[in-house]
Protein backbone atom coordinates (compact mmCIF):
# COMPACT_ATOMS: atom_id res chain seq x y z
CA UNK A 1 0.00 0.00 0.00
CA UNK A 2 1.26 3.46 -0.85
CA UNK A 3 2.21 5.83 1.92
CA UNK A 4 2.75 9.59 1.73
CA UNK A 5 6.31 10.91 1.71
CA UNK A 6 7.82 10.99 5.18
CA UNK A 7 8.11 14.39 6.82
CA UNK A 8 5.50 15.98 4.59
CA UNK A 9 3.09 18.55 5.93
CA UNK A 10 -0.69 18.52 5.44
CA UNK A 11 -0.46 20.31 2.08
CA UNK A 12 2.17 17.81 0.88
CA UNK A 13 0.04 14.85 1.92
CA UNK A 14 -3.01 16.38 0.24
CA UNK A 15 -1.01 16.88 -2.97
CA UNK A 16 0.23 13.28 -2.73
CA UNK A 17 -3.34 11.98 -2.25
CA UNK A 18 -4.60 14.12 -5.14
CA UNK A 19 -1.90 12.79 -7.49
CA UNK A 20 -2.54 9.22 -6.33
CA UNK A 21 -6.27 9.58 -6.97
CA UNK A 22 -5.84 11.07 -10.44
CA UNK A 23 -3.06 8.72 -11.52
CA UNK A 24 -4.54 5.20 -11.45
CA UNK A 25 -1.92 3.89 -13.93
CA UNK A 26 0.89 4.93 -11.56
CA UNK A 27 2.75 7.03 -14.15
CA UNK A 28 5.96 8.42 -12.70
CA UNK A 29 5.82 6.24 -9.60
CA UNK A 30 7.30 2.95 -8.51
CA UNK A 31 3.90 1.30 -8.89
CA UNK A 32 3.59 2.12 -12.62
CA UNK A 33 1.53 -0.37 -14.59
CA UNK A 34 3.92 -2.46 -16.68
CA UNK A 35 1.55 -2.64 -19.65
CA UNK A 36 1.36 1.09 -20.35
CA UNK A 37 2.39 1.50 -23.98
CA UNK A 38 5.54 3.54 -24.72
CA UNK A 39 5.59 6.60 -26.97
CA UNK A 40 7.68 4.69 -29.49
CA UNK A 41 7.86 0.97 -30.21
CA UNK A 42 11.43 1.34 -31.48
CA UNK A 43 12.76 3.22 -28.44
CA UNK A 44 10.80 2.55 -25.23
CA UNK A 45 12.63 5.40 -23.45
CA UNK A 46 11.67 8.02 -26.05
CA UNK A 47 9.61 10.98 -24.82
CA UNK A 48 8.57 13.60 -27.39
CA UNK A 49 9.33 17.29 -27.04
CA UNK A 50 6.62 19.54 -25.67
CA UNK A 51 5.68 21.08 -29.03
CA UNK A 52 5.92 17.77 -30.89
CA UNK A 53 3.72 16.15 -28.26
CA UNK A 54 1.08 18.87 -28.46
CA UNK A 55 1.06 18.79 -32.28
CA UNK A 56 0.75 14.99 -32.43
CA UNK A 57 -1.95 14.80 -29.80
CA UNK A 58 -4.02 17.57 -31.39
CA UNK A 59 -3.67 15.86 -34.77
CA UNK A 60 -4.73 12.55 -33.20
CA UNK A 61 -7.73 14.23 -31.55
CA UNK A 62 -8.83 15.79 -34.84
CA UNK A 63 -8.35 12.57 -36.82
CA UNK A 64 -10.15 10.32 -34.35
CA UNK A 65 -12.97 12.83 -33.93
CA UNK A 66 -13.34 13.00 -37.73
CA UNK A 67 -13.48 9.20 -37.92
CA UNK A 68 -16.06 9.17 -35.14
CA UNK A 69 -18.27 11.79 -36.81
CA UNK A 70 -17.96 10.11 -40.23
CA UNK A 71 -18.98 6.80 -38.72
CA UNK A 72 -21.83 8.46 -36.82
CA UNK A 73 -23.16 9.98 -40.03
CA UNK A 74 -22.96 6.60 -41.76
CA UNK A 75 -25.17 5.13 -39.03
CA UNK A 76 -28.07 6.84 -40.75
CA UNK A 77 -27.61 4.52 -43.73
CA UNK A 78 -27.64 1.52 -41.38
CA UNK A 79 -30.80 2.62 -39.59
CA UNK A 80 -32.49 3.43 -42.90
CA UNK A 81 -31.77 -0.11 -44.16
CA UNK A 82 -33.30 -1.81 -41.11
CA UNK A 83 -36.53 -3.72 -41.60
CA UNK A 84 -39.28 -4.87 -39.29
CA UNK A 85 -38.16 -8.10 -37.65
CA UNK A 86 -34.39 -7.45 -37.67
CA UNK A 87 -34.38 -7.28 -33.88
CA UNK A 88 -37.09 -9.80 -33.05
CA UNK A 89 -36.86 -11.90 -29.91
CA UNK A 90 -36.30 -15.19 -31.75
CA UNK A 91 -33.17 -13.73 -33.37
CA UNK A 92 -31.44 -13.05 -30.05
CA UNK A 93 -29.82 -16.48 -29.70
CA UNK A 94 -27.61 -16.98 -32.73
CA UNK A 95 -25.38 -19.86 -31.59
CA UNK A 96 -28.21 -22.40 -31.31
CA UNK A 97 -29.56 -21.45 -34.72
CA UNK A 98 -26.19 -21.84 -36.50
CA UNK A 99 -26.51 -25.64 -36.61
CA UNK A 100 -29.95 -25.50 -38.21
CA UNK A 101 -28.98 -22.95 -40.82
CA UNK A 102 -31.55 -20.49 -39.55
CA UNK A 103 -29.16 -17.53 -39.62
CA UNK A 104 -29.16 -15.26 -42.65
CA UNK A 105 -26.26 -13.21 -43.98
CA UNK A 106 -28.27 -10.12 -43.10
CA UNK A 107 -28.14 -11.15 -39.41
CA UNK A 108 -24.37 -11.59 -39.65
CA UNK A 109 -24.05 -8.13 -41.20
CA UNK A 110 -26.20 -6.58 -38.49
CA UNK A 111 -24.18 -8.24 -35.73
CA UNK A 112 -20.88 -7.30 -37.38
CA UNK A 113 -22.08 -3.71 -37.74
CA UNK A 114 -23.10 -3.51 -34.09
CA UNK A 115 -19.75 -4.93 -32.96
CA UNK A 116 -17.73 -2.53 -35.10
CA UNK A 117 -20.00 0.33 -34.06
CA UNK A 118 -19.46 -0.40 -30.37
CA UNK A 119 -15.68 -0.89 -30.60
CA UNK A 120 -14.90 1.93 -33.04
CA UNK A 121 -17.11 4.44 -31.27
CA UNK A 122 -15.60 3.64 -27.87
CA UNK A 123 -12.05 3.74 -29.22
CA UNK A 124 -12.56 7.06 -30.99
CA UNK A 125 -14.23 8.74 -28.02
CA UNK A 126 -11.57 7.57 -25.55
CA UNK A 127 -8.69 8.47 -27.84
CA UNK A 128 -10.13 11.87 -28.77
CA UNK A 129 -10.75 12.86 -25.15
CA UNK A 130 -7.37 11.60 -23.94
CA UNK A 131 -5.49 13.27 -26.81
CA UNK A 132 -7.25 16.61 -26.28
CA UNK A 133 -6.86 16.52 -22.49
CA UNK A 134 -3.18 15.56 -22.68
CA UNK A 135 -2.41 18.28 -25.27
CA UNK A 136 -4.22 20.82 -23.09
CA UNK A 137 -2.39 19.70 -19.92
CA UNK A 138 1.03 19.79 -21.59
CA UNK A 139 0.25 23.20 -23.12
CA UNK A 140 -0.48 24.42 -19.57
CA UNK A 141 2.91 23.19 -18.35
CA UNK A 142 2.62 19.50 -17.50
CA UNK A 143 5.37 17.18 -18.70
CA UNK A 144 4.78 14.98 -21.79
CA UNK A 145 6.27 11.94 -20.00
CA UNK A 146 3.30 12.02 -17.61
CA UNK A 147 0.90 11.46 -20.55
CA UNK A 148 1.85 8.18 -22.26
CA UNK A 149 -0.56 6.79 -24.85
CA UNK A 150 -3.85 5.61 -23.41
CA UNK A 151 -4.16 2.73 -25.85
CA UNK A 152 -1.42 0.73 -27.52
CA UNK A 153 -0.93 0.17 -31.22
CA UNK A 154 -3.89 -1.72 -32.69
CA UNK A 155 -1.45 -3.81 -34.77
CA UNK A 156 -0.19 -5.32 -31.52
CA UNK A 157 -3.63 -6.77 -30.70
CA UNK A 158 -3.40 -9.86 -32.91
CA UNK A 159 -4.57 -12.23 -30.17
CA UNK A 160 -6.96 -11.99 -27.26
CA UNK A 161 -4.08 -12.00 -24.78
CA UNK A 162 -2.25 -9.19 -26.62
CA UNK A 163 -5.51 -7.23 -27.00
CA UNK A 164 -6.36 -7.42 -23.33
Amino acid sequence: MATPPSGSNAAGRLKWAYELLLNPRGIGSSSRNKKIPPFSRRDPNYVPSRYGFIARRLAAAVITFTIYKTFTVSKGVYFFALRDGDYEEEKEAIVRRLATGGVSMREFYIRAWLTVDFLLTGHCILRTLHSAASAFAVALGDEPRRWPPLLGDIREAYSLRRFW
